[in-house]
């Protein structure tokens, strides 16, 4: 440790290794002693300089740390060895003592320092102001909401107990099991979190004093009987899945320096209330009621959704979707304040917003949002937040599940599961488990709610595209977007005995997106594309195409020659039955009915009937794109290569009004 300065040590002494004994009966002393910086005395478990009482470098070059056992009824000092692997002895001035924190100013030649009390301490010694800092470890769990029946949020552990055989420091809740309440936890050994060390003259350094699992999410971070190691380096709390009578355990593991956390006990059995209400509307800044997610299990009255809240902006609640049953606050409220007839959040952004009907709760939190899944590797991954956007990017090919978490929900994750249907979240709720949704290697994932987006931000190109193959389709019009479920999957239709030019027919409300794939199992980010070069009828917006108005849309995918085309369609007639009879003039088009949308059209003669889509973009002989009406089951069909020419053998009577609806593809005749 080279960085060590003990340049102003005037006299350099040695001091006799030999003489000195150990308090345990596995340490270890340094007769050549390597370079650092060691605690030792007899207020120690070792009295002289050994490899487990070494101080150990912390995220700040000055600062220098080790977690040691004291007893008040003795002295230990610090050992400063330089590369002539000679310690240095120093003892300290006691300076300052607030709540069991003493901070020393060592000095070379003075008096040993010494504990106020026995227990297990944090040393910390502050190497640019030659300052140590005791900080006690007094345990205890916390939580932003109550952790037992009578509403205390922190439970003070009892003192702690050092097994000297195998050098275990051991913290427990209490010594019986007590009642404790669900929810999401820390362990911390200050009752603020948190530590001022001196590390300048006029700067402290802020040291972390909570514990927590190493799992990334509170989903996984769950402790159990067995020892589970804690860190002091994660934001994420841990989960305390059900209310019960439980005894929790820290330990540390003074040989190897690690912190350990378990728990013991019996789980309560709570079943879900029945007969609440099965849905609830949420209202923001007095708009439109909107539907909450349901959580956990219908009729528990459970729900919660993510939302977007604008400076001066709150919500209200209805079960019934109107003013006259809303309300604005419950028993247990947090997050928030009453303003008005609105619960208004503490402060704008997105938030998690929780209502728990039976228990009477409302909570507004920040997200806590995770992905996982084989894209993810295997593990679960918090998405990163950057203003109010929430992204994380994927690392391997698989499929993606996500999830929010709440302090109030004590149900499995998958209670509070979402998915991406184009740029808007889908909810679970209480149906099924959501398709799988397949998505490439390196694909960001973004939720920006502020913006009203959540998408799988593939940058769409079309050099990887072939020119020959299947052509794939997902809209929002008819599914939710997604390439792993197989009833959102449109395969578009070949012309005739053409491997390149693929296309479709169908009716799209202004605004439906789309997007397109040649991979025989599609995924967001592999073999995707919006366009070829050559492109008409729309826009793109986030790596969808864009439909400008309601209508009828032939879309059309031409992979030799470049070129997709999204523009409204027009149904001509020809044949005999028709005021087209060889289909040249196009001239005696279907015609939009009185619906808005159903097209309809009188058969002017008796005689053989074809139909004909017509758009722009369709530059191939009319047959090759022929549609038809299955008389026995009222699709509307496609002629496909190899097909006979359709009903070439039904004679269509005069006056009969054919009606097509190309939203469910069926046929009326009448």
């Amino acid at each position: 440790m080279k960085n060590i300065n003990i340049a102003a040590v005037m006299v350099v002494a040695a001091v006799s290794l030999a003489a000195g004994c150990t308090k345990g009966t596995d340490w270890n002393p340094q007769f050549n002693v390597p370079e650092g910086i060691y605690i030792s005395g007899d207020a120690t478990k070792f009295s002289v300089e050994t490899t487990y009482g070494a101080f150990s470098q912390l995220d700040d070059a000055r600062l220098y740390g080790i977690s040691t056992w004291l007893d008040a009824d003795g002295t230990f000092e610090l050992s400063m060895v330089g590369d002539d692997n000679q310690p240095v002895s120093y003892g300290g001035d006691l300076t300052g003592e607030s709540d069991g924190v003493c901070v020393y100013s060592l000095r070379r030649g003075a008096s040993g320092m010494s504990a106020p009390k026995d227990g297990f301490y944090r040393v910390i010694y502050s190497q640019s102001v030659g300052k140590v800092t005791l900080v006690p470890y007094d345990f205890r769990m916390c939580s932003e909401t109550a952790l037992t029946e009578s509403g205390e949020k922190e439970i003070v552990f009892d003192a702690p107990m050092y097994d000297n055989v195998n050098h275990i420091v051991t913290w427990k809740s209490s010594a019986e099991p007590k009642t404790i309440l669900s929810g999401d936890y820390m362990f911390r050994y200050t009752e603020s979190g948190k530590q001022e060390v001196p590390l300048t003259a006029s700067y402290d350094y802020t040291l972390s004093t909570c514990l927590t699992g190493k799992e990334a999410s509170v989903k996984t971070n769950v402790l159990s009987d067995a020892n589970s190691e804690l860190t002091s380096g994660s934001p994420v709390s841990l989960r305390l899945k059900k209310k019960g009578s439980y005894v929790l355990t820290v330990s540390y593991d003074v040989k190897n320096a690690v912190f350990y956390g378990s728990i013991n006990g019996t789980e309560f059995i709570i079943p879900e209330p029945t007969g609440m209400p099965e849905k609830l509307y949420m209202s923001i800044a007095g708009g439109e009621w909107t539907p909450m997610a349901a959580c956990g299990v219908a009729g528990n009255g459970v729900f919660w959704t993510l939302a977007y809240f604008a400076e001066g902006q709150g919500a209200k609640w209805s079960v019934s979707g109107s003013d006259a049953d809303s309300f604005c606050s419950g028993t247990t409220n947090d997050g928030f304040m009453v303003s008005g007839n609105q619960a208004l959040p503490e402060k704008s952004g997105t938030r998690m917003v929780f209502v728990d009907l039976y228990n009477k709760i409302v909570s507004f939190e920040d997200p806590a949002l995770f992905a996982m899944g084989d894209c993810f590797g295997g593990e679960d991954v918090e998405l990163a937040k950057s203003g109010e956007k929430y992204s994380a990017t994927t690392t391997a090919d698989g499929n993606i599940r996500m999830y929010a978490t709440c302090s109030y929900n004590d149900r499995d994750w998958d209670s509070m599961e979402f998915g991406i249907s184009g740029t808007k979240l889908c909810y679970r709720g209480v149906g099924p488990e959501l398709a799988p949704t397949p998505v490439a290697a390196g694909v960001p994932v973004e939720i920006d709610l502020e913006h009203g987006k959540a998408l799988f931000r593939v940058s769409v190109s079309p050099d990887d595209i072939p020119f020959k193959g299947k052509v794939y389709m997902i809209t929002d019009e008819y599914g939710n977007m997604n390439w792993g479920a197989p009833e959102d999957v449109i395969a578009l239709n070949k012309v005739w005995n053409d491997d390149s030019r693929w296309i479709y027919v169908r009716y799209f409300h202004k605004g439906a997106r789309i997007r397109f794939s040649t991979e025989a199992s599609p995924v967001f980010g592999r073999g995707e594309f919006v366009g070829l070069g050559t492109d008409a009828g729309y826009e793109t917006e986030d790596g969808y195409i864009i439909v400008p108005e309601d209508g009828v849309y032939g879309i059309c995918v031409n992979l030799g020659g470049r070129k997709v085309a999204v523009q409204p369609a027009t149904i001509y007639t020809y044949g005999t039955a028709s005021a087209d009879t060889w289909g040249t003039k196009l001239d005696d088009p279907f015609v939009l009915a009185a619906d808005g949308v159903t097209l309809t059209y009188t058969v002017p003669n008796t005689g053989r009937l074809r139909l004909n889509p017509v758009i722009e973009g369709f530059d191939f002989s009319s047959w090759q794109r022929e549609f038809f009406v299955d008389l026995e089951t009222m699709d509307i069909k496609q002629r496909l290569g190899g097909m006979d020419e359709p009903n070439a053998k039904y004679t269509w009577q005069a006056g009969t009004v054919i009606d097509l609806d190309f939203r469910t593809l069926k046929a009326k005749i009448h």
